[in-house]
């Protein structure tokens, strides 16, 4: 998908097979990229099972595409170029960037949980155990890439909230503390960053219900922006409403303290423009995905 590529394994560097698998039953696949080279994609594969036991580790498998060009992806799972330029404007404005599908969290994911986050899950509702999950796993996925991609750590031990504040963090797998971190998520994704300065992050779902409360966290200079951009109001919208939240979390302010003191002054596909309390402009930049909008700011 990424590669834009049929891509096929040609070879393996290591397989384990810790019990065999058998015909009929699930399973589950975890699949990452490790890295390119020489027109070789590498990857490292895990397939767990239902309880999550590890059923297969493969490191190092490789694969390219053996067609000479003539087998192609189908169109459906390209990624758009405007789509992939947007997303990589938003992972070059932070340190890390990790964003997970809600519906790719496995069910024996609470294992990974350290012992203060299982506190906090043991108490949640099934529909936010899933969200909480999602992001305690981005979190701890930004601690290994900010820890040079390390892979022996084990996950328990990487702790991604604070014992007496609800704010995320994104230690390094040897325990100190070198990063901001922020969290969002929706009915969709769960997005993580890490940045050296202040950072926030909001993901929203494109709804006209935000029209419906414009007067609450818009100025009027706002709302006159959302009914003269070719975005259109909906669009507009939920971008000056994600900068305000995301502003929220880098500042450690309340919401309602970010709908006064953040003005947005110009709104875009892929950046926008805001001030705090009349201070100099700041960059927020998005990426769209489908009806979901990303937003950052950081560095502030």
């Amino acid at each position: 998908r990424f590669a834009g590529i049929v891509a096929f394994p040609v070879g393996m560097g290591r397989c384990r097979v810790y019990a065999p698998t058998r015909a009929g039953e699930t399973y589950f696949a975890h699949v990452m990229h490790v890295r390119t080279d020489a027109g070789l994609l590498i990857f490292d594969l895990r397939i767990y099972g239902r309880d999550g036991c590890l059923f297969v580790a493969c490191s190092g498998v490789r694969m390219k595409d053996v067609s000479g060009g003539k087998r192609l992806p189908p169109q459906w799972i390209n990624i758009p170029a405007a789509a992939d330029q947007t997303t990589g404007l938003m992972a070059a404005g932070c340190d890390a960037l990790t964003v997970i599908e809600l519906t790719t969290v496995a069910p024996f994911a609470d294992k990974v949980l350290s012992a203060d986050e299982s506190k906090r899950f043991e108490n949640m509702s099934d529909r936010r155990r899933r969200s909480f999950l999602a992001a305690r796993l981005a979190c701890k996925r930004l601690s290994r890439i900010l820890s040079g991609n390390d892979t022996e750590t084990d996950p328990r031990d990487i702790t991604t909230v604070y014992a007496d504040k609800p704010s995320p963090c994104c230690p390094l797998t040897d325990g100190r503390s070198a990063y901001a971190c922020s969290v969002s998520h929706d009915d969709r994704f769960a997005v993580a960053v890490a940045c050296t300065g202040r950072v926030g992050v909001d993901v929203e779902k494109m709804s006209e219900r935000v029209l419906k409360s414009r007067s609450f966290f818009m100025s009027a200079q706002e709302e006159a922006l959302g009914r003269e951009s070719r975005l259109g109001e909906i669009e507009t919208s939920v971008r000056i409403w994600s900068i305000k939240e995301a502003v929220t979390k880098a500042l450690d302010i309340t919401l309602t303290d970010a709908w006064h003191r953040v003005q947005v002054r110009s709104v875009g596909s892929a950046e926008s423009r805001f001030q705090i309390d009349d201070q100099d402009p700041c960059t927020a930049v998005h990426a769209a995905v489908g009806q979901h909008v990303f937003t950052l700011v950081c560095r502030l």
